[in-house]
């Protein structure tokens, strides 16, 4: 067994006994965190401004369904876990207030964008991205903790989702969703999985979504623009 095998090992094995306890209290200490913390959710999209842990509404499949996309792969998780404190804070916070939005249908399309009236489809679609994660970002047990955690967490809005799509899936991505999957099994039964040949997912994301809605690395067209642009911190 290599240094790099036996050290992987330890740290999920480390991973897997706090996030059996720390999973199981994350309802009820959600019950007094999704009104606190960052605002940004409630609503205002964040434009062209840089943010750290973006994520954004692509457009809407060939259903009217709205395409989230986060790209996880390239969010620093291990510096937030490990500075901790008030911005740690408010990223679990903002990941609860995310995660209430979907399930309250936050994201449906509008049948006008300046009115509250929104279009009878259910459902939304899940474009996850893990491009760039690398054992630098989850390669301590804090912030591979952080990561299982709050990926996790879309578990509790699961029944919201019509489909999605986890791509771009390195091994240490693919060893993440193994880790996750205890605590998110409905969420990843919705969910196809990919690796990193575009030549693979591409086709079956535009089965399902026009390429005018997606980003050009996901097979759209280019000059794309999202139609909002939101930030958990």
């Amino acid at each position: 067994m290599s240094c790099f095998t036996l050290f992987w090992y330890c740290l999920v094995a480390s991973c897997v006994f706090d996030l059996t306890i720390g999973v199981a209290t994350i309802e009820h200490e959600n019950k007094h965190t999704l009104h606190k913390g960052n605002v940004l959710l409630a609503g205002k999209s964040v434009g062209n401004k840089l943010v750290k842990f973006p994520y954004y509404i692509s457009g809407y499949d060939y259903e009217d369904r709205p395409v989230l996309v986060m790209e996880w792969g390239k969010w620093d998780i291990r510096t937030l876990a490990e500075k901790g404190g008030e911005e740690l804070e408010n990223f679990e916070t903002s990941v609860d207030q995310f995660v209430e939005l979907i399930r309250t249908g936050f994201f449906a399309k509008k049948v006008n964008e300046s009115e509250s009236q929104e279009i009878d489809v259910v459902g939304i679609v899940a474009l996850l991205d893990f491009d760039g994660l690398s054992l630098r970002q989850i390669g301590t047990t804090k912030s591979l903790q952080l990561l299982v955690r709050n990926f996790a967490k879309l578990e509790r809005c699961h029944g919201q989702f019509a489909y999605g799509f986890i791509v771009n899936s390195n091994p240490l991505a693919h060893q993440v969703i193994q880790l996750a999957k205890p605590f998110m099994a409905k969420f990843l039964e919705r969910i196809e999985v990919f690796g990193s040949n575009s030549r693979k997912f591409i086709p079956e994301l535009l089965k399902k979504i026009p390429r005018s809605q997606v980003h050009d690395a996901y097979g759209g067209t280019k000059g794309f623009r999202p139609v909002a642009v939101y930030s958990l911190i």
